[in-house]
């Protein structure tokens, strides 16, 4: 214990190895307990008052900083492993989007060398139509794959 001008001449070591504390010097500490739990409990409040604030999730009032820390690591963990599932599942529609474009201009340039139309983009359902067409009146010959 730390000696203070209050407690200078009270506390010291007893028999044994024992500290004497006096008790004017016990009640003090016990007061500077109290007043130490008291202030913990208004610091917690305003803790818990703060997440409410901004919306997160509450720490249990019984537990601890680590307890909370533990959670949020726990928290953060699963929203890399989401957002590192949903960076897979965006590059597999990506893919199928590029697929699907470049099918799209092939039959685009298709129809504006049909039509003269250079400068137009048809109509999803008129250019399937179209090639659909074109495809049966030519005695079904398919048409050139590397065009």
């Amino acid at each position: 214990m730390t000696d203070t001008p209050e407690t200078d001449s009270w506390c010291g070591w007893g028999v044994g190895g024992l500290e004497v504390v006096p008790s004017s010097c016990a009640r003090k500490l016990e007061r500077e307990r109290d007043t130490a739990i008291a202030e913990l409990d208004v610091w917690k409040a305003k803790f818990i008052q703060q997440n409410k604030d901004l919306g997160c999730e509450m720490m249990d009032p019984n537990g601890t900083i680590w307890d909370y820390a533990k959670k949020l690591q726990k928290d953060l963990d699963a929203a890399i492993a989401e957002r590192d599932e949903l960076r897979r599942t965006n590059e597999g529609l990506q893919l199928t989007f590029d697929l699907r474009w470049k099918a799209d201009q092939r039959a685009i340039k298709r129809w504006q060398d049909a039509t003269g139309k250079k400068l137009t983009w048809p109509d999803h359902a008129d250019l399937v139509v179209w090639l659909l067409e074109n495809y049966c009146n030519k005695s079904n010959q398919p048409p050139n794959q590397n065009e």
